[in-house]
């Protein structure tokens, strides 16, 4: 007996009953993709400030090109609604990624640049995808670690190379000060 629905299944519900953020529209023009960015992101020739519809739009359709949907929680807010440390965006003279818990602003991140702020979403999002990939998978013990920063960096290549290599970066400095303790080569390529 088959439990919920296939992925081909929720992207024809989608279509006809739209996303948790409301109907699906058309997402903004994309760049083509190319083998050095499968998802087509937006480069640096994006130089305005998008409002914050056209930043969901971007957010939805890079979210699409995941092999799992993300759980609606895990994507942003686009205004304040609630204080349980989920992201929101706003949009002043720069985009900014707040997290209010109990109403006490914990974490603001601030760029004028899209990508950037697009990465500030996908690496928490690709971590939870790649975190329960891992738990199902591997022991603690036994590779749990490698198997979530190899599965997220796959997950983020899938998105932008340029990101897999910034998150890259980030896991070697942090297995400089907590190598990986299974016994394996202390490497992550």
């Amino acid at each position: 007996m088959r439990i919920g629905k296939t992925r081909s299944e929720r992207g024809f519900f989608r279509s006809l009953f739209g996303t948790p953020y409301g109907r699906v529209t058309e997402a903004p023009a994309r760049p083509r993709p190319t083998i050095d960015n499968p998802c087509g992101l937006p480069g640096p020739e994006i130089e305005r400030l998008l409002s914050l519809d056209e930043v969901r739009q971007w957010v939805e359709a890079t979210a699409a090109c995941l092999p799992w949907p993300p759980r609606p929680n895990d994507l942003p807010a686009y205004r304040r609604i609630d204080e349980l440390a989920r992201p929101h965006i706003e949009i002043d003279t720069a985009y900014h990624r707040v997290v209010v818990e109990r109403g006490e602003e914990i974490d603001r991140k601030t760029t004028r640049k899209l990508d950037e702020l697009l990465f500030w979403v996908f690496e928490p999002i690709t971590h939870s995808i790649a975190s329960s990939y891992a738990a199902a998978r591997h022991e603690p013990a036994n590779g749990y670690r490698r198997a979530l920063f190899h599965r997220q960096l796959d997950l983020l290549g899938g998105l932008d190379p340029a990101w897999r290599e910034r998150q890259r970066q980030y896991l070697l400095a942090i297995l400089d000060k907590h190598p990986f303790t299974d016994g394996g080569p202390q490497t992550i390529d």
